[in-house]
């Protein structure tokens, strides 16, 4: 498990083509609750085996996960991506394939999101997510729907 918490990265977190494996206990991979950050990208293949935490997160300019794999915990018990509260600027989720479990993005505030058929698992949290704007991915198509999950249920 890779973590920084709370961090400072005013040069930002650049992971591009990572691999992360072997999750802790809770099955996150990576944890940057709370970081303050100008950029986090995990994109170009990066791929996380586990749950990637972005709780009360701030980017001030990208976070990208162009091209990236969230495969979320291994045991199948937790969501890939959780951002609780997270706020950024521009957030871009045209992932490589949809999470392999829910995405978590309750009190989010993004300005700019960019995304695609392969942003959204079946089950997504939204409640109080805000944002300015959205562009899809045109290249990828459209999706039927997304199941909203009530807070509180798995």
């Amino acid at each position: 498990m890779v973590s920084g918490r709370p961090a400072q990265l005013p040069g930002g977190l650049h992971m591009r083509g990572a691999l992360l494996e072997r999750p802790g206990p809770s099955g996150v991979a990576l944890a940057l609750d709370n970081a303050v950050a100008s950029t986090l990208a995990f994109s170009d293949g990066f791929t996380a085996n586990g749950t990637v935490r972005l709780r009360g997160a701030r980017i001030s300019d990208d976070l990208t996960f162009a091209g990236a794999i969230l495969n979320g915990p291994p045991d199948g018990h937790g969501p890939s991506l959780v951002a609780l509260r997270m706020q950024a600027a521009d957030v871009d989720l045209t992932l490589a394939r949809p999470p392999s479990a829910a995405v978590d993005l309750r009190g989010a505030q993004v300005s700019y999101l960019h995304d695609s058929e392969r942003s959204w698992p079946d089950a997504v949290e939204l409640d109080g997510f805000v944002y300015g704007s959205v562009t899809m991915d045109e290249s990828a198509g459209q999706r039927d729907s997304v199941e909203l999950v009530p807070e509180g249920r798995p």
